[in-house]
């Protein structure tokens, strides 16, 4: 616990401050695109019932397991099936959004990153059978 302590302390607190404010951004940007997915009914909702339920999710996600802070979020946002169903829709939506986002990601970073070796050629080994 010490080291710990010591290393916190010995933390750049420029790079920690832009750290923290990356993270709220990414986060703000979130529930503006959430916002904005869904619609009408996120307008009725308004925004700041959005952001808080995007917020109420990932806290949810980061305590319990199995996501269950997209179940929160379709039952906070979704007051009937229907709109439940459009809630689920775009979590799916979002979800697949940043799946190809994180693979465009590291296609590009395997596209810029030296490779080891012998990561280099397992690798090669991998896709030849695929292909």
């Amino acid at each position: 616990m010490w080291e710990v302590t010591r290393t916190v302390r010995q933390a750049d607190t420029e790079w920690v401050s832009l750290g923290v404010i990356c993270v709220l951004l990414n986060i703000f940007a979130k529930g503006i695109r959430w916002y904005k997915l869904s619609g009408g009914m996120g307008q009725q909702a308004g925004i700041r019932k959005v952001l808080a339920a995007f917020l109420a999710r990932q806290v949810l996600n980061l305590i319990y397991p199995v996501r269950t802070g997209d179940v929160s979020h379709i039952l906070v946002l979704g007051k009937d099936g229907d709109q439940r169903a459009i809630v689920l829709g775009t979590v799916v939506l979002e979800k697949l959004a940043d799946l190809v986002s994180y693979m465009l990601l590291v296609l590009l970073l395997l596209t810029l990153l030296p490779l080891p070796t012998w990561l280099d050629r397992s690798a090669l080994g991998i896709t030849l059978p695929i292909v």
